[in-house]
């Protein structure tokens, strides 16, 4: 799945550095993915001529399939986690320029529902992912109050 996220973004800049920049990972680290995505799939996908990048033929035709696949992966999460964990309120979603792709901030009820959350989305092989709980200010200041 990594692969595929910095081929588009190497898609996008046209530049291993600069997409390296927008996913967090050095551009050696970029550059090894789209190699090993090469070999794997046993054609070239970028022309490469000093700093300068540009997609192959190739590359060029399996770029809008890559979207939409990827699109359609993240759809699909979300209808699972949508029908498996019904009582879950999706506060937001970020894009992030780091080492995720992405935040996803959401309620649930308790811990083993977020937990649930978070295994069906890597389920999919579609994320890294952590759960970080966190109470409302007040109602933390409370529970300080009881120890």
């Amino acid at each position: 799945m990594g692969s595929l996220r910095v081929f588009i973004a190497v898609a996008h800049h046209l530049s291993f550095t600069l997409a390296a920049d927008a996913l967090g990972v050095t551009a050696s680290a970029a550059s090894l993915q789209i190699r090993s995505l090469e070999e794997y799939l046993a054609r070239p996908l970028f022309r490469r001529n000093g700093r300068q990048v540009r997609l192959t033929d190739e590359g060029a035709a399996l770029l809008p399939r890559v979207r939409q696949a990827l699109e359609q992966l993240e759809r699909k999460a979300m209808e699972r986690v949508r029908k498996e964990c019904p009582d879950v309120e999706w506060v937001c979603s970020y894009a992030i320029l780091g080492p995720y792709d992405y935040l996803d901030i959401f309620r649930a009820k308790d811990v083993e529902t977020a937990s649930k959350v978070s295994t069906l989305i890597r389920s999919f092989g579609h994320a890294q992912t952590e759960i970080w709980t966190a109470t409302e200010w007040d109602r933390f200041k409370e529970i300080v109050r009881t120890l």
